[in-house]
């Protein structure tokens, strides 16, 4: 019941009714109850319930136990610029400010007796659950605590699984299992690129992948393209156990936590956004590998528009700001309306990427060292200005924020529907270009 109608109602909370403070009240108390009822469906029926597990990290889990490990990618320090805005005609706002941040390792582990859980990277192994490397128990919140699936105890080091799904029992697998896989953004930069660092070694050759049945119903084309070495893909529902004889966990080369809706109002999310830059330009260069360059069009302005794509933070003033654009020759694409081919291509040809944040911008990706990238944005109380900055930042694209004024016509904060300064636009792309 829960998996059907949360989703539904969480879009129209979202974009209609999450600024109102009795909505956010009837929205936890509905929520409460869905998920004491779903609890008690699963108690009943007996497929995984209670049996608390202690959480170790990968790293604990290597130093007690001795997995099969393989080094990908070293720990590294990496310094990139920080966000950089115009705001009311004012041009490079943060200019100076430059953002640190330190890479963990990447590997991969090779894990006896585990069970996987769809719609979350957690691997039941050794009478405990190994997190996720940037997953923190104590501050985060994971998508299946939202749904009931999970609860977090014990001051976040220990857990207990509720989940009615039947279990599937396979030999070995490669896991690419995490949270939001349905996002674009998640998958791009978190779940897809694993399969390429796998395959970057001939060690797991052979092997099937886990992964979600959300993300195999939103990126099958992407998985298509990618898989160059015609892995079996084994799909997992969203809560579904799999018991393995092997897995293998690959480390995570970015994180974005997950952030619930809450009664009391937002507060700013200082979190900083971490990415590899030795695996985004890995995904980029594989990218521009897979999918052959149909034509060549050098020095290229493109606007990825979302057209009429979802409902959470629309520009109020569309049209004002496609006449700009045209006015400095840039070229309206919907990348909902291209395949993922067709979005490489278009972006790998750009000197110049604009566009509203979400999806379409993470198409950055597939552009070239030096792009220069715009995202169009309203200057949120309450936002996380890191994410694309700091994934422009390892690409080595050009990245500016174009801050707008926000409508409040919609839900939360970050939802809501915003004005582009039509003047600090112009601003922004005669001091960019």
């Amino acid at each position: 019941m829960i998996d059907r109608f949360l989703p539904s109602m969480l879009r129209l909370y979202r974009a209609k009714l999450s600024r109102f403070y009795v909505a956010r009240v009837v929205r936890h108390c509905a929520h409460v109850g869905l998920v004491f009822l779903y609890r008690l469906k699963c108690i009943a029926i007996g497929q995984m319930k209670g049996g608390k597990f202690r959480f170790f990290t990968p790293e604990q889990f290597g130093r007690q136990y001795f997995p099969m490990c393989e080094i990908l990618v070293p720990e590294k320090h990496v310094v990139i610029d920080g966000p950089r805005s115009s705001y009311k005609h004012s041009f490079g706002f943060n200019a100076e400010l430059r953002i640190k941040f330190l890479m963990p390792e990447l590997r991969t582990l090779c894990l006896n007796d585990a069970v996987a859980i769809g719609g979350t990277g957690f691997l039941i192994v050794q009478g405990g659950v190994m997190l996720p490397e940037l997953f923190d128990p104590e501050k985060d919140t994971c998508l299946a605590e939202t749904y009931g699936v999970v609860k977090i105890i014990d001051e976040g080091s220990a857990i207990r699984f509720y989940t009615s799904k039947p279990a599937l029992e396979r030999n070995e697998a490669i896991s690419l299992l995490g949270q939001c896989a349905n996002n674009y953004a998640h998958w791009m930069t978190e779940l897809l690129p694993k399969l390429l660092m796998v395959d970057a070694s001939s060690r797991y050759d052979g092997w099937p992948l886990l992964i979600d049945a959300s993300a195999v119903r939103s990126f099958e084309e992407c998985i298509r393209l990618f898989n160059t070495k015609r892995r079996k893909i084994i799909v997992v529902d969203s809560w579904a156990p799999v018991i393995l004889t092997k897995v293998v966990h690959v480390s995570a080369p970015a994180y974005e936590p997950y952030r619930p809706d809450r009664i009391k109002k937002q507060e700013a999310c200082n979190y900083i956004n971490i990415f590899s830059p030795e695996v985004m330009k890995m995904l980029r260069d594989e990218a521009h590998r897979v999918v052959k360059a149909e034509s060549v069009v050098p020095y290229r302005r493109v606007y990825l528009d979302r057209g009429k794509a979802g409902n959470l933070r629309s520009i109020t003033n569309r049209e004002q700001v496609n006449g700009v654009l045209r006015d400095y020759k840039f070229e309206t694409i919907e990348p909902a309306k291209l395949s993922i081919s067709e979005q490489i291509n278009v972006c790998r040809e750009a000197e110049c990427i604009i566009a509203p944040i979400g999806a379409a911008l993470i198409n950055m990706i597939f552009a070239t060292e030096g792009c220069k990238v715009f995202a169009l944005v309203g200057k949120y109380d309450y936002g996380n200005y890191y994410y694309y900055s700091n994934l422009a930042g390892v690409l080595g694209c050009e990245f500016y924020y174009v801050l707008g004024e926000p409508v409040t016509a919609g839900g939360q904060d970050m939802h809501f529907d915003y004005t582009v300064d039509i003047e600090g636009l112009r601003a922004s792309l005669e001091a960019g270009l």
